[in-house]
């Protein structure tokens, strides 16, 4: 049976050997290019409070934060919550220091297994942490989160419909190469966070003096 997949990580796709029948869309959870649009909203941003769950798909994700955020680390400070049942976790987003942000990235299981809806944990977390909260997926917006640099899934999902349409007309999943994260998207965001770059600075207080 074809599986046509949409928006699973870029480097876990990148990273194995796909049987036959499986092809679809990729997407790459860009955390650098979100802790960019995080300090552009707050140029004093010092504190960044990482929330990952502990799920084998959290520790991939946090594994990829991880790779990326590592050379920003003489500009901001990271602090992990692992893995914290969600009273646990909004506590702690509740007491967070001045300059301080949230970067969520996913929570599907607590450090004891319990389950969730990761949408879920960013509505909670949204509403209790004394700091903006960001992450990477459009589907987040609504839940309170401030922003991103976001990956779409409608977009996402078109590129998957047309794979699907491609594969019931007679083409063999494995003659098409899984498709990257529309590259329009990309540079529709690039220009979105540059406006708000010059927004900001626009905003700015002149000097007195």
């Amino acid at each position: 049976m074809p599986i046509v997949f949409c928006a699973a990580d870029t480097e876990y796709v990148a990273g194995r050997s796909l049987p036959s029948n499986v092809t679809g869309v990729d997407a790459k959870r860009d955390f650098a290019r979100t802790l960019e649009v995080m300090q552009t909203i707050d140029p004093d941003l010092r504190h960044v409070t990482l929330v990952v769950g502990a799920g084998s798909m959290d520790r991939a994700w946090e594994a990829y934060a991880q790779s990326e955020l590592q050379t920003h680390s003489s500009k901001v400070e990271f602090t992990w919550l692992r893995g914290l049942p969600l009273p646990e976790l909004t506590r702690a987003v509740g007491s967070l220091p001045p300059g301080s942000a949230v970067l969520y990235l996913v929570q599907f299981a607590d450090m004891y297994g319990t389950p969730y809806v990761p949408r879920a944990v960013a509505a909670a977390v949204s509403e209790a942490a004394s700091a903006p909260v960001y992450g990477t997926w459009d589907t987040l917006i609504g839940s309170g989160i401030t922003g991103g640099w976001l990956a779409t899934m409608e977009e996402a999902s078109i590129v998957a419909g047309s794979i699907a349409a491609r594969v019931l007309t007679g083409s063999a999943p494995s003659t098409i190469r899984p498709q990257p994260w529309p590259s329009h998207l990309r540079r529709q965001a690039t220009r979105a966070v540059e406006d708000l770059r010059t927004t900001v600075a626009r905003r700015q207080p002149r000097s007195l003096f």
